[in-house]
């Protein structure tokens, strides 16, 4: 990926004009409130071993996501529409991006290249197309054909505008791996067992709708890898020590692209050829300039580990972090089983939960109470604050902060454990199965090490209820919520109680908690959703607004602060 251009006074890095041919100007870029999604549309740049310093040729019949998101790159760009675009740029291009290309677009698009260049494609079947290719691997041929050299297909599961993952198709392991994470309904179970199946015999490219092809033109540098994250890895083998988890020069990779709103990174799979266990985990950020999140994973796994000692829990080690291209790269080791996906957690309700709860409890004291009796200021009071800043809703957000407040009165004065906190323990952070029965986490960039005692339980037992519940809608996350929570026969108070005497905390207090909980997780959409942390004079945006006004931490967070108000939640002797 090209190096990043210097930021200007206001901290916001320069984008150069597009250029264009005799082509429609490509000059859409989206405000900064909406980046990160537009980012998401460019998760595919990962797929290359580097951009180059442009100029970016862009051709076909693009979407206007696309055409926005490109300028964030930082490079010229040309939109070309003719011939005569074709021949303006004739050369030049760093990346040539063809969207449903013709064939005649794909041979202007080696003319435009300059030695060393990548073509992207994204390609859907078509049977109605007079003229090939029709298929993803007719065009990966086709690829080949035009001279393009180490040309990959991919497979965007399920579908380019929606991918969750990008697999290479020749990766068999990586896309065993993949299909073997469907735990849902009888018929997907069904769907991805014909797939492995394909994948076996060698059908499954044959079968896939829609993806991308990559290629190169020649006179690439020698021992270049296919993309980013293979390029980092071979220049530094010993340096990570990447021969203790068995990998060596033969590696395969998958790319998982989350789509939920604050999702800030891709995650790599690596895995030895062939495999279809990953061996190792890279984290790259979408955005350049935005290393924070894998920095602070690394160093509080670090912190984690020294606390502990080695395998006390089934959690990531760090192998190290690489800067690359302005990118910080994380690269941990994997962990073994599979996603702890709802189905799951409702079929195992009681294993995931004696699971759920012997993880937590295990995580460490960093201080005890004694030591932290100024512990509400930095855990709730100023997160509160910049969310209110940040996303005021006409003065909605500091009311609620203002009623949460009165609520949590009681427990200000009380000196509290700093516990080593997690932050966000459900799907897809959560592994079970396998030979080790113990539950495995991941992704710890929301982790820290001045945790409020109960904070991960209240967030993983919401988790399993709405896992219980099938709650993909907000009616059944707020039954979850109450079947947990609310009542005389509420499951998860007794497990919550006893966590509270275990941590040295009053039980009486857990209402208060469950409103601390969701409180304080909605608060990290501040940062989780602006790219520059550190800076004071951020103003509110629509799009801020209406992504805290919608996500679910900040719903639960009202609704546990109206049940606590009425009476009902919590123990009314100690509680609320």
């Amino acid at each position: 990926m090209g190096s990043a251009p210097p930021s200007d006074d206001s901290g916001t890095r320069p984008r150069p004009p597009s250029v264009v041919g005799r082509g429609a100007p490509v000059t859409a870029e989206p405000s900064p409130s909406l980046q990160l999604h537009s980012w998401r549309r460019l998760d595919w740049r990962f797929l290359l071993p580097a951009l180059g310093d442009g100029p970016v040729v862009l051709a076909g019949r693009p979407d206007e996501e696309l055409r926005a998101a490109l300028p964030l790159l930082g490079l010229p760009v040309h939109r070309v529409t003719s011939d005569q675009d074709w021949e303006a740029v004739g050369g030049t291009a760093s990346l040539v991006v063809l969207i449903d290309p013709t064939p005649k677009d794909l041979g202007s698009a080696t003319g435009a290249c300059r030695p060393g260049a990548s073509v992207y494609a994204e390609v859907r079947r078509s049977l109605c197309r007079l003229q090939g290719p029709w298929t993803l691997m007719g065009w990966r041929r086709a690829f080949a054909a035009a001279g393009l050299e180490e040309v990959s297909a991919h497979w965007h599961a399920r579908t380019i505008d929606r991918s969750a993952r990008i697999i290479p198709v020749e990766a068999r392991g990586a896309m065993r791996h993949a299909l073997a994470q469907h735990q849902g309904s009888w018929l997907r179970r069904i769907l991805a067992a014909t797939a492995r199946a394909a994948v076996g015999v060698g059908l499954l490219p044959a079968l896939i709708p829609e993806g991308s092809v990559v290629g190169r033109y020649p006179e690439v540098a020698e021992g270049a890898g296919k993309n980013l994250v293979e390029r980092v890895l071979a220049e530094n083998v010993d340096r990570l020590g990447l021969s203790a988890v068995g990998l060596g020069a033969a590696l395969e990779t998958a790319f998982l692209t989350p789509r939920f709103v604050t999702s800030r990174h891709v995650v790599v799979l690596v895995y030895a050829k062939g495999e279809s266990r990953p061996r190792l985990v890279v984290k790259v950020p979408r955005q350049p300039d935005d290393s924070r999140g894998v920095r602070r994973e690394a160093d509080m796994m670090r912190r984690l580990a020294a606390l502990l000692g080695p395998d006390r829990l089934r959690v990531p080690a760090v192998l190290g972090t690489v800067a690359c291209d302005g990118l910080s790269l994380l690269v941990e080791s994997a962990i073994r089983g599979a996603v702890l996906t709802p189905p799951q957690a409702h079929r195992h309700f009681r294993t995931v939960l004696a699971a759920g709860t012997s993880f937590i409890g295990a995580l460490p004291v960093v201080r005890p109470a004694g030591e932290n009796a100024d512990w509400y200021g930095p855990a709730v009071e100023r997160p509160l604050a910049r969310l209110a800043e940040i996303a005021p809703l006409a003065g909605e957000t500091a009311a609620l902060c203002a009623r949460t407040h009165e609520l949590l009165a009681p427990l200000r004065s009380v000196p509290l454990p700093a516990v080593f906190e997690h932050g966000d323990l459900a799907f897809p952070n959560l592994y079970f199965g396998g030979r080790d029965t113990r539950l495995g986490v991941i992704d710890w960039e929301r982790s820290t090490t001045s945790g409020v005692p109960g904070h991960d339980l209240v967030f993983f037992l919401q988790f399993v209820s709405e896992s219980r519940w099938s709650a993909s809608t907000w009616p059944a996350q707020v039954a979850a919520f109450r079947d947990a929570f609310v009542g005389p026969d509420a499951w998860a108070v007794p497990v919550l109680r006893e966590h509270l005497r275990h941590r040295g905390v009053d039980p009486t207090s857990w209402g208060r908690l469950v409103v601390m909980t969701w409180a304080r997780t909605s608060a990290t959409l501040a940062d989780r959703l602006v790219l520059d942390e550190d800076r004071d004079d951020l103003c509110p945006s629509a799009a801020v607004e209406a992504a805290v006004r919608l996500e679910r931490e900040t719903r639960l967070w009202r609704l546990a602060v109206e049940l606590a108000e009425r009476g009902e939640l919590g123990d009314r002797a100690g509680s609320a």
